[in-house]
Parts: structure tokens; C-alpha cells; sequence
């Protein structure tokens, strides 16, 4: 079933450009990120059935990182992900981002959006208190690349009208470090 519902997210991607709503985002992010992280979760193996909701959570997170990271590559290919009603709170116009227009707003809508991320990062996370600790590691290692991008475009939110946002391999490996020492 889950590998099915990853093939609506991918489908969407194929025929879907903008979403209206959070809710709709959301969906799309439980499709194509949440439905992986739970098929991730049920072969690492699980303590607790709150494992599923947590990869959930997680998934959705990441998607959203990836989405924030992404938004000038997105524009090219005339995606717009970031949902139409924040864009509209924030005074910003789709064509704005699809023309390469620098909008006014955009840092706040960046803080927004990433403490929308945060939220479920951080009740995300918790699966791997949930799985065995070798694959929590794992986990941590990615979602803690995600956060430390995240942490980049919030410092610099024109960073994600510029360029794609990422991590040098010392980063990485730093992040890497930090989550077998919290293993141990």
C-alpha cells in the first residue's frame, strides 16, 4: 500500500505545479516523503506503533527543507510548492518567483515556513528513540544534514532565491559524527 501511495506522489509531481493549501502540501509531502521514512521504519524494525506516526512527521519535515531548499530550481521548471494561501499572506506573487523577482516579503515568509519544518522535525525525530540504534543513527545523520540546510536558509533566507543550499562533506561528516555520539 505504501509503495502505492508513493506513486500518487510521484504522479502528482508529473501533474500538479502549485498547491492552494498547507493541507494539500502536506498530503503531497506524505506521499512522496512520509510514505518512505514508515516503509524505512517497518524494515529497521519498531518498539512502539508510534514509530509510523513519528516518520510521518519526519517525512514531512524533511519535504519541506527540500522544498524551501529547492525553490529557485522548483521556479525553473514553473513549480511553485510553497502553498498559494502563505505566498498570498505574505504579499508574495507565484509569477514573482517563477520571473526571478526577488519578492519583499521573502525572509518572512522563509521564518514561516521554516518554523512549520521545525514543528514537525522536532516531533519527528523522535522515532528514533522507536527503532534500533544503528538505523537511528542513520536517520539522525540524514535529518540532521536537512536541519543544518534549514539552518543555512534561515540565516540566509535569499540564499533560496540565489542557490540550491547545501552542506560541504566536512559538514556532513560532522553531522555524522554528532549522531554516533548520540547513539553512544
Amino acid at each position: 500500500q505504501e509503495l502505492e501511495l508513493l506513486i500518487d506522489g510521484v504522479h502528482l509531481d508529473l501533474t500538479c505545479e502549485r498547491y492552494a493549501t498547507i493541507s494539500d502540501l502536506e498530503r503531497y509531502c506524505t506521499l512522496v516523503a512520509s510514505v518512505v521514512g514508515r516503509m524505512c521504519v517497518r524494515i529497521f524494525g519498531f518498539s512502539d506503533a508510534r514509530a509510523l506516526q513519528h516518520a510521518d512527521r519526519l517525512g514531512i519535515a524533511l519535504q519541506l527543507i527540500n522544498i524551501l531548499r529547492d525553490v529557485r530550481e522548483d521556479a525553473a521548471r514553473g513549480r511553485i510548492y510553497l502553498p498559494h494561501e502563505d505566498l498570498r499572506r505574505f504579499g508574495i506573487a507565484g509569477d514573482d518567483l517563477l520571473n526571478g523577482v526577488t519578492p519583499l516579503r521573502w525572509p518572512d515568509l522563509v521564518a514561516f515556513e521554516a518554523a512549520r519544518a521545525r514543528a514537525h522535525y522536532h516531533a519527528g525525530i523522535r522515532v528514533t528513540q522507536l527503532i534500533p540504534t544503528q538505523a537511528a543513527v542513520c536517520v539522525r545523520t540524514m535529518s540532521g544534514i536537512y536541519l543544518r540546510i534549514l539552518e543555512r536558509i534561515e540565516a540566509d533566507p535569499m540564499s533560496a532565491l540565489r542557490e540550491r543550499t547545501s552542506l560541504s562533506a566536512a559538514g556532513k561528516l560532522a553531522v555524522m559524527a554528532r549522531a554516533w555520539l548520540q547513539a553512544v
